[in-house]
């Protein structure tokens, strides 16, 4: 039987085999005859490893997955517990870096955690990621801003013609459209635009 003590799934994984699967996580046989068979459990977990290898995943995104491939839902549940257990899929690992990818690439709060949601995280998962994340929300508007429109120092050497950077009420709300469709919510985006016009008055 698998170990009852917790692996710290927040640490990433030492290795994981795609063409077989891990020694200690083959070769199950104490199962009960009623049970499915550690053959078939081990052909789940294959799957879900090479599927782990691509990226992380949270368990019910990759349950969803492994149901879609038509493989049995008995052995899905033991084989993502063992997963679990081995700490070879961890939705509070998947949740951190999921967060950390998206705040790199400009995108607020609320739109990571929605985003998350649609991945069938729990609530506190979500909330701890976000919570946790080491960023500056405001800042990260700004720098947002700064890539769609270009920098109002023209140190970035691009400006759109078309924007005087929320001087003007009709750009201000252009920003504000922007801004919200990224995720931010009305405070974060009303504090970096008022940062950017800092700048270039």
């Amino acid at each position: 039987m698998w170990p009852n003590k917790k692996a710290d799934c927040t640490a990433i994984p030492d290795a994981v085999e795609i063409d077989g699967c891990p020694d200690d996580l083959a070769g199950e046989t104490d199962l009960e005859e009623t049970a499915p068979t550690a053959k078939s459990i081990s052909t789940v977990r294959h799957r879900a490893v090479r599927l782990l290898s691509r990226r992380e995943h949270g368990r019910l995104e990759l349950r969803e997955k492994l149901l879609q491939r038509n493989l049995p839902a008995a052995e899905i549940d033991i084989a993502l517990d063992q997963l679990a257990e081995k700490g070879l899929q961890c939705d509070v690992r998947f949740a951190e870096s999921y967060t950390r990818m998206r705040v790199n690439r400009g995108f607020g709060p609320n739109k990571i955690t929605a985003d998350l949601q649609t991945r069938k995280l729990s609530r506190e998962v979500i909330a701890d990621a976000i919570a946790e994340t080491e960023v500056n929300w405001i800042s990260n508007a700004v720098s947002a801003l700064l890539k769609k429109y270009g920098d109002p120092d023209n140190s970035c050497g691009r400006v759109t013609a078309d924007v005087d950077f929320g001087k003007s009420a009709s750009d201000r709300a252009r920003m504000q459209r922007f801004l919200h469709s990224r995720g931010y919510n009305h405070s974060q985006i009303s504090a970096a635009i008022n940062q950017l016009r800092q700048r270039v008055e």
